[in-house]
C-alpha cells in the first residue's frame, strides 16, 4: 500500500496526528487518544510501535498477529526447552496477547469485542494447530508402534519357550559313549 492510498474499508481514525496526539493503526478503528501529560504517552508508543509492526506484515493486523504469535511461541518453546506437542508454551503467548488486547481497549477507550476475539484467533491458530497436528501424528505413531508390538508379542507368544536363535539352529550335542 502506498503511503498516500486510503484503503476502501478505511475509517476517519484511520490516520496520524501527532499535534492532536493521536495514533492510528491503518486500515482498522484503532487509535489512541490523548495529548501530552494526559497519562497515555505509553498507549501512544505502543500503538505507534504497533503500527510500524502492522505495516512490516504487510498491512494487516491479523498477519501481524499471527506472525508475532508463532514466532513467540516458537522462542517460547525454545526457551522453555519443550516438545512441539506442550501446550505450556502457549501460556506465555496467552498472557502476552492479553496484554496486548488491554493496550488495544486502553488506546481505543472501550471493548471491541469482535476485533478482539478474532486477534485472539489470528494469533493462537497455527501454535493451537501444530500442537494438534503433532499430538494427532505422536498418537498415531504410537499405535502403530504398539500394534507393531503387540504383533511380535503375539508371535512369541504363540512360540514355544525356546530362544529364537536355539528355533533357528539345530544344535548337535555330543552324545555320551555306550559303555
Amino acid at each position: 500500500m502506498h503511503a498516500g492510498s486510503i484503503p476502501a474499508r478505511a475509517s476517519i481514525l484511520d490516520r496520524n496526528d501527532s499535534a492532536a496526539g493521536t495514533v492510528c493503526r491503518p486500515g482498522l478503528a484503532f487509535c489512541a487518544r490523548g495529548g501530552q501529560g494526559s497519562g497515555m504517552e505509553l498507549v501512544n508508543a505502543y500503538a505507534r510501535i504497533i503500527a510500524h509492526i502492522t505495516e512490516l506484515c504487510g498491512g494487516s493486523d491479523k498477519f501481524a498477529h499471527t506472525y508475532i504469535g508463532l514466532a513467540i511461541w516458537l522462542a517460547t518453546l525454545i526457551v522453555m526447552r519443550r516438545p512441539l506437542t506442550d501446550w505450556r508454551a502457549l501460556i506465555p503467548l496467552m498472557l502476552l496477547e492479553g496484554a496486548n488486547e488491554v493496550m488495544d481497549r486502553l488506546a481505543v477507550g472501550s471493548w471491541m469485542v469482535p476485533e478482539t476475539l478474532k486477534d485472539i484467533a489470528a494469533t493462537l491458530f497455527w501454535p493451537v494447530t501444530i500442537i494438534l497436528l503433532v499430538r494427532i501424528g505422536a498418537v498415531r505413531l504410537a499405535a502403530q508402534e504398539g500394534a507393531a508390538a503387540g504383533d511380535a508379542a503375539t508371535e512369541r507368544s504363540n512360540s514355544d519357550a525356546t530362544p529364537a536363535f536355539a528355533r533357528t539352529q539345530r544344535i548337535d550335542r555330543p552324545r555320551a559313549a555306550a559303555r
